[in-house]
């Protein structure tokens, strides 16, 4: 049976302490981070690398490579937890909890850590409640917290396994998990060495995180330079989207909503479906 243990973040620096608690609650915690811990593989066929992109379909997972900081967890986790220093009740609510966690308890696996998220709403001494003791309601003031009702994360020996990144990065620092281009980076696009002119000016003012980080891939794999534009278009035209060539340079559409279309079919972001002949954004980069 693990402990449980509150992972704390205080002016930036990263720290685990454990939580006390009698075995009875112990137990019952243990018994339900391991029902959540079902819950959230259940129907899980793939876990996914995370590229930044896109949402994992029902079945999926997606990972990252563990982080220092999901290292520090699952070291002094897995580590010597006894000698972790016990968060002090008194200072409960400033102690700056991002994520509660616990080692799970299930057979073949128990070197993985269950994480949950953690706010300041499950903070019951942040809120007048009140409890029946001796047949009346009385104003609660101990320190006391609920647990969150499902997981936001597994940190397992190489990676940490979870379904939403926007969750999850409010536990764990992943600025470096995917890079979106600069200013500087979309104005080189543009500068004709990639084969694409557009009003610049416009495009950097609309240009909000997706199509910076479809614009830094586009820059990265180098598509519109290794193709030619005349077949660029053709193929694009197939799919129902319309581009212009001058100067045998592609016209970056003039809409917001073309723009994001267009760089997501450099990106092998764009489909048809043969059967339907619709056309769809991809959800999965998955080769089959």
């Amino acid at each position: 049976m693990s402990l449980l243990y509150a992972i704390c973040r205080v002016n930036g620096n990263m720290s685990v302490k454990k939580i006390s608690m009698d075995s009875t609650t112990q137990q019952r915690v243990q018994a339900l981070f391991d029902q959540q811990h079902r819950e959230f593989m259940n129907g899980i066929n793939t876990v996914v690398p995370f590229n930044g992109d896109w949402n994992p379909d029902g079945d999926e997972l997606l990972s990252v490579a563990n982080t220092a900081e999901m290292n520090l967890v699952r070291t002094q986790v897995l580590g010597n937890p006894t000698a972790l220093q016990d968060i002090d009740a008194r200072y409960f609510t400033t102690s700056g909890i991002k994520a509660l966690c616990m080692r799970t308890s299930m057979a073949g696996n128990n070197t993985e850590i269950l994480v949950q998220p953690f706010s300041a709403a499950q903070m019951l001494n942040n809120k007048f409640a009140l409890y029946f003791n001796s047949g009346t309601f009385t104003e609660f003031s101990n320190t006391a917290f609920t647990i969150s009702s499902h997981l936001d994360g597994i940190i397992r020996l190489s990676d940490t396994a979870f379904k939403s990144f926007s969750n999850l990065k409010k536990i764990f620092d992943l600025s470096h998990t995917y890079t979106i281009a600069s200013d500087a980076d979309i104005t080189d696009i543009f500068s004709g060495r990639h084969n694409i002119s557009g009003d610049l000016a416009s495009i950097l003012a609309s240009s909000d995180q997706t199509m910076r980080k479809l614009f830094h891939s586009v820059k990265r794999s180098g598509v519109l330079t290794s193709n030619n534009v005349n077949d660029i278009a053709t193929k694009a035209q197939s799919l129902g989207i319309n581009l212009q060539v001058n100067n045998g340079m592609i016209v970056m559409p003039a809409e917001k909503r073309d723009q994001k279309i267009f760089l997501r079919f450099l990106e092998d972001g764009v489909y048809e479906a043969k059967i339907s002949g619709l056309v769809y954004q991809t959800n999965s980069k998955i080769r089959i």
